[in-house]
């Protein structure tokens, strides 16, 4: 079994915010439990859990999901429908404005290796990274210990799409 841990399931702001619930909730069962059960398990939660994917070579499955205080949740996705591997460019933009119409835009890229079909329609999923280098190097790692063919993402088009675009010309 190959576990990746991607680090938790919140931003940082998350985090903290659920360190303070999950200490105050803590001061609060003495005095008012039915405030300070649900404020310990709600900062418990944003404090403590994890993102993570599980690769079971054996059983040829994958899970990507989440893990809190030991306790693995997700569904378990069977990889043998899907013989390759690619890394795929990712472009997330944000536009944000404040009252006074001041904008600002910010730009990440991520790097996600997933497992592809036959025709490079359906995608699972494996990592994200940011950096370019790191992921073509785990997604070859990756590929070696599932025995998939590392490619280039290429979907095949339709006969229908075909001659769609070619009316257009």
């Amino acid at each position: 079994m190959i576990v990746y841990d991607e680090g938790r399931s919140f931003p940082i702001g998350g985090v903290v915010i659920g360190w303070m619930f999950f200490v105050v909730g803590i001061l609060m069962l003495v005095g008012n439990p039915f405030l300070g059960a649900p404020m310990t398990i709600l900062g418990s939660i944003m404090a403590f859990t994890k993102s993570m994917t599980l690769i079971d070579v054996e059983k040829n499955r994958i899970k990507k999901g989440a893990s809190f205080l030991g306790f693995k949740f997700g569904e378990w996705i069977d990889y043998s429908k899907f013989p390759f591997i690619a890394v795929l460019r990712i472009d997330v933009k944000t536009k944000m404005l404040s009252r006074g119409n001041a904008e600002a835009n910010l730009k990440d890229v991520y790097y996600n290796i997933n497992l592809l079909s036959d025709y490079h329609r359906n995608k699972v999923l494996i990592l994200k990274f940011s950096d370019k280098e790191k992921a073509i190097t785990e997604a070859r790692i990756i590929s070696e210990k599932l025995e998939k063919e590392l490619v280039e993402y290429r979907p095949v088009l339709s006969r229908k799409n075909q001659d769609r675009r070619r009316k257009r010309r």
